[in-house]
């Protein structure tokens, strides 16, 4: 019998999830909007509400469903500067360590460990050049063991106008063997 680990407060194996078309189809809905009640979520998959939330519990139960969160335009909000800083950290440095320093600054929106000649990528938001520039020297580069440092500031993005339902169309799109 296989043994579930934790990983992020669920029960996870090695085993995928198997989900169904309905499944897939809740997902696509709640991705398109997480708002809608059990009720009108039911009247688009037709199903009854409490069956909806038991499908609902149960992506949620083995983290196929992560969490519901507003979409926020930083820019509206004063903080529209988007930068990547990618480190190169000294060989003895214990990156979790350094991981762990990095997420403590807010204006951090998310770390990547990566593969090859960067060993760590950090998205961050800023108001200004000069917020930049007292994060970086008064934060970034205090922290041990950052050995090397390269900054770019982004300058346009797109992104998908749904990522997630995309996704969903892909992986319910049946594969030939």
């Amino acid at each position: 019998m296989m043994s579930p680990t934790r990983m992020r407060g669920r029960a996870v194996t090695d085993r995928p999830l198997v989900i169904d078309d309905i499944d897939l189809q809740i997902l696509r809905v709640l991705s398109q909007d997480a708002r809608l009640s059990q009720r009108a979520l039911g009247r688009e998959v037709g199903m009854s509400s409490p069956a909806v939330a038991e499908r609902i519990g149960k992506l949620e139960a083995a983290g196929v469903i992560t969490g519901y969160r507003a979409v926020i335009d930083w820019e509206a909000l004063g903080w529209g500067m988007e930068v990547v800083v990618d480190l190169i950290s000294e060989r003895s440095v214990d990156e979790r360590e350094l991981l762990r320093r990095a997420l403590e600054i807010p204006e951090i929106e998310s770390v990547a460990v990566l593969t090859g000649p960067v060993d760590v990528r950090l998205q961050l938001r800023v108001r200004d050049h000069a917020h930049l520039q007292e994060l970086f020297f008064e934060r970034l580069l205090n922290m041990p063991g950052v050995r090397h440092t390269s900054t770019s500031l982004v300058m346009s993005k797109q992104q998908p106008d749904n990522y997630a339902l995309s996704m969903l169309e892909q992986i319910a799109t049946p594969r030939d063997g």
